[in-house]
């Protein structure tokens, strides 16, 4: 009798995923397992990844400093051109 889990498993590692988002951004017209077993796209592939991480790290850590900056820069994108106009 086979036994089923009561919570799915874990989705892929994160770098998998990242490594995945860094190749479709690229547009690179190689699929996706062969541009990770080429050494150069590989490494390519990874420094994207890796910034990209940092990047969300970084957006994350802002976000919780300055919980009122979230706020001004959503006035900001709403409507620029609004501000000029509103004297």
């Amino acid at each position: 009798m086979s036994r089923q889990l009561a919570l799915p498993l874990e989705p892929r590692a994160e770098p998998e995923s990242a490594l995945r988002q860094a190749w479709a951004r690229t547009g690179l017209r190689v699929p996706y397992e062969v541009a990770i077993h080429v050494p150069a796209l590989a490494i390519c592939l990874r420094n994207i990844a890796a910034a990209e991480t940092r990047r969300k790290i970084r957006r994350a850590a802002r976000a919780r400093l300055n919980p009122e900056m979230r706020s001004w820069t959503r006035e900001e994108e709403a409507d620029p051109v609004e501000s000029l106009f509103s004297t």
